[in-house]
C-alpha cells in the first residue's frame, strides 16, 4: 500500500476513534447530571425501618456520589469540560463527607438513647 491510502485509512480510525471518544464523554456528562439530579435533591436522613416501635433513621449518603465526584475531579485533570455544578461538588466532597459523617454519630447516639429508654 502506498502512504496516501494508509493516511486515509488512519485517517478514518482516528475520525472514529475520537467520535467513540465524545461519544463516551457526553453519555459521562449525561450520567454525572443524573446522579447529581437524583441525590442532591434527596433528604440526607431517611427512615429506614421501625425499632421497636420508634423509627430507626440512616444517612442518605449514597457511594454513587462520592465515585461521580473522583470522576469529576479525573475528567478535569486529563483536560475534558466537566458540568459546572458537578465541579463545584465535587470541591465541596470533604464537607459533605464531614457532614455526613456528623449526622451518622447523631443518629448513632439517637439509636442509643432511644434503646436504653425502653
Amino acid at each position: 500500500e502506498s502512504w496516501p491510502d494508509v493516511k486515509v485509512k488512519l485517517d478514518k480510525v482516528l475520525k472514529k476513534m475520537e467520535n467513540y471518544e465524545v461519544g463516551k464523554y457526553t453519555d459521562w456528562r449525561n450520567k454525572v447530571s443524573d446522579i447529581l439530579d437524583q441525590n442532591l435533591g434527596k433528604n440526607l436522613i431517611k427512615r429506614e425501618d421501625e425499632m421497636n416501635g420508634v423509627g430507626k433513621f440512616i444517612v442518605n449518603f449514597t457511594s454513587d456520589l462520592s465515585d461521580t465526584f473522583a470522576e469529576v475531579i479525573n475528567m478535569e485533570k486529563i483536560g475534558f469540560k466537566v458540568p459546572e455544578v458537578a465541579k463545584n461538588m465535587s470541591m465541596q466532597e470533604a464537607k459533605l463527607l464531614d457532614i455526613a459523617d456528623q449526622l451518622q454519630k447523631m443518629l448513632d447516639h439517637y439509636h442509643e438513647v432511644v434503646g436504653s429508654v425502653e
